[in-house]
């Protein structure tokens, strides 16, 4: 994550920075750089196209079972990615989605049947042919190194093989992803299974704290261990909001989830994760347990507050279309804050949207308190010929817009929750 250091200005784009000292201060030859270096923006729809949330589609009993709510909820929230297991009862549900750009992460199942998961291999395999093209993804067995399977390992290894080779034999291709594994330190009694999957699987559930813990492990033993360096994805994460009594998974109030969710998808994203799916879409029932407690929306489906900030997020970044050459912005953030985070993205007409905020803890998970982190004042100064038009606040309760007059020099108050700052070349700006 791109971070502005003590007594320094940060000059550049998306993940090479260029480094100054503070005007009145003698250059420094050893951190001199040329003024025009570093990489172009990121497409912001990539963030868009990142961004995906569980589901359990066949839980009839559940809030699930009112698919008109749910595909209603998935086409505003402006989601494209879910992640369910693709049962025959499914099939319907899952086409629909299709037909409105909305593609299925298939759970492929389980090594041997159980009562919540009867269908073996062979049976979800069928329905996956019935729901094409709404497939994105066939994903291995969720989670079994927690199973009370004695022989885990190997049924996990025999299962994911059978996938592969299924994967591999059909005229049209659909990646595999690996099967997830709980913990880190499973990791090395999985394996190598780089000849059965085109990327790795992780669940890194930050457990309370903020969005960055735990993630940077659970991907370089994914990548050692598993996947051999190829890309990662990331099929569960979240955080539940029934903190009110001490659990094994700790949780966070609402409003702390709606400012760690943001950071959460712009960190990973920013780190190479290629697709997030969020833990889950709806509260499965009305229950302060915290297995019932991961939705974005409440079992109702009311929206809780992490539901309107990524709302906002998607719906700003969105811009489908076909692949393009991003620009350069060459801009300053002056700031003596380490815990400062931004990151470049731009769209097909050329606006740029800086993302900035800060690093830091809102909550004790521990004592289940509050937190003041406070704000940092940044100044941003726009070094290429475009200007800030508005400013988009990512804050619990109150997203806000402020307009600004394509300012190429703004005063910001960035504190943990994400903040979009639009800036448009002139070009842009005059409809040129």
């Amino acid at each position: 994550m791109r971070r502005a250091s003590v007594r320094v200005v940060l000059v550049g784009t998306l993940a090479v920075l260029t480094v100054l000292v503070l005007r009145g201060d003698e250059p420094d030859d050893d951190r001199w750089l040329p003024f025009d270096e570093g990489r172009r923006a990121v497409p912001a729809d990539d963030v868009v196209d990142s961004v995906g949330v569980n589901t359990h589609l066949h839980y009839r009993s559940t809030p699930y079972g009112d698919f008109e709510a749910v595909e209603a909820a998935l086409r505003e929230l402006g989601i494209r990615h879910i992640r369910d297991y693709p049962v025959p009862d499914n099939i319907e549900e899952v086409q629909r989605l299709a037909s409105v750009g909305i593609r299925l992460t298939a759970i492929m199942g389980v090594p041997t049947p159980t009562d919540w998961m009867p269908h073996d291999l062979e049976d979800l395999l069928k329905s996956i042919e019935l729901m094409e093209p709404g497939v994105a993804a066939l994903e291995g067995v969720n989670e079994w190194d927690i199973s009370d399977d004695p022989d885990w390992v190997d049924n996990l290894r025999t299962h994911q093989e059978a996938l592969w080779q299924f994967a591999s034999a059909r005229e049209s291709s659909i990646p595999v992803l690996a099967p997830s594994v709980t913990w880190a330190d499973n990791m090395p009694e999985v394996g190598d299974m780089s000849n059965w999957a085109d990327a790795g699987n992780i669940h890194p559930y930050p457990g309370g704290r903020p969005p960055e813990a735990r993630v940077a492990d659970d991907l370089a033993a994914n990548r050692r261990f598993v996947v051999n360096d190829k890309p990662v994805l990331v099929t569960e994460t979240g955080y539940h909001d029934a903190f009110e009594e001490p659990h094994r998974h700790p949780g966070v109030p609402a409003g702390v989830a709606a400012i760690y969710l943001p950071r959460l998808l712009l960190h990973y994203f920013d780190i190479g994760i290629e697709r997030t799916f969020l833990y889950e879409l709806v509260d499965q029932r009305d229950s302060s347990h915290p297995e019932s407690s991961f939705g974005l929306l409440e079992h109702d489906f009311d929206p809780k507050p992490s539901y309107e900030v990524i709302q906002a997020l998607l719906g700003t970044l969105a811009d489908p279309g076909q692949p393009f050459e991003t620009g350069r912005l060459e801009f300053r953030l002056e700031s003596d804050d380490d815990l400062l985070r931004h990151l470049l993205l731009q769209q097909r007409d050329g606006t740029f949207h800086l993302a900035v905020w800060r690093e830091i803890s809102v909550w004790d998970r521990d004592e289940r308190r509050m937190l003041d982190p406070g704000t940092t004042n940044v100044r941003l100064a726009i070094d290429s010929p475009a200007g800030v038009e508005r400013i988009l606040g990512l804050e619990p309760g109150s997203v806000r817009t402020d307009q600004l007059d394509s300012s190429t020099s703004v005063e910001l108050e960035v504190g943990p929750f994400v903040q979009l700052v639009e800036i448009r070349p002139h070009e842009v700006r005059s409809g040129r």
